[in-house]
């Protein structure tokens, strides 16, 4: 068998990176996944640490995929159910959440961080914050405009092969796009 100190690893590993992983689709700042794939996009990343992760102990990374049907079965099989594996049943409700942890602290550490300013605080919220976002929004305007100009020209020549659903797409896209401040 598989020992119990590899199972709560592999447990921990896979919860920390279906957390990173989460937190980067939904990050406003990181342009995140469309509305409409976003599901999909979770549901392909579920899957993926579950085909990876999945073999040495059914990758639990929720402690509810684990304790429920474990608490079902102990109303047929009994106390068994809790102390198989040398008292394996407490990995999948533990690791999951230091995973989780250690996940989304990850994720801040290396990425978050970087969306607001290393200087930035409370004490200096509005003077700063301003001052700040005044910055970023000239920033993201100059890229903004810098990549508008290679895109329009690019779609300038292409725009009468375009069908109207397409362009009105395009339309949506460059107007709702906001830089993350």
């Amino acid at each position: 068998g598989v020992p119990n100190w590899n199972c709560f690893l592999n447990e921990v590993v896979g919860t920390a990176l279906l957390l990173a992983l989460l937190f980067a689709l939904g990050d406003e700042c990181n342009k995140p996944a469309n509305p409409f794939s976003f599901p999909g996009a979770v549901g392909l990343l579920v899957a993926g640490i579950g085909m990876s992760f999945g073999l040495e102990s059914g990758y639990a990374i929720n402690p509810a995929r684990d304790f429920g049907p474990r608490l079902a079965s102990a109303v047929r099989f009994g106390s068994k159910v809790f102390t198989l594996h040398d008292n394996y049943f407490w990995i999948p409700m533990v690791a999951p959440v230091v995973g989780g942890l250690l996940g989304a602290s990850l994720y801040e550490l290396f990425i978050g961080i970087h969306h607001k300013p290393a200087s930035y605080s409370s004490s200096q919220a509005n003077t700063t914050e301003e001052s700040w976002a005044d910055q970023q929004e000239e920033q993201d305007t100059r890229n903004l405009e810098e990549n508008r100009t290679v895109d329009l020209d690019t779609l300038a020549a292409r725009k009468a092969d375009l069908p109207d659903v397409f362009k009105m797409l395009d339309d949506m896209v460059v107007a709702d796009w906001q830089p993350c401040r």
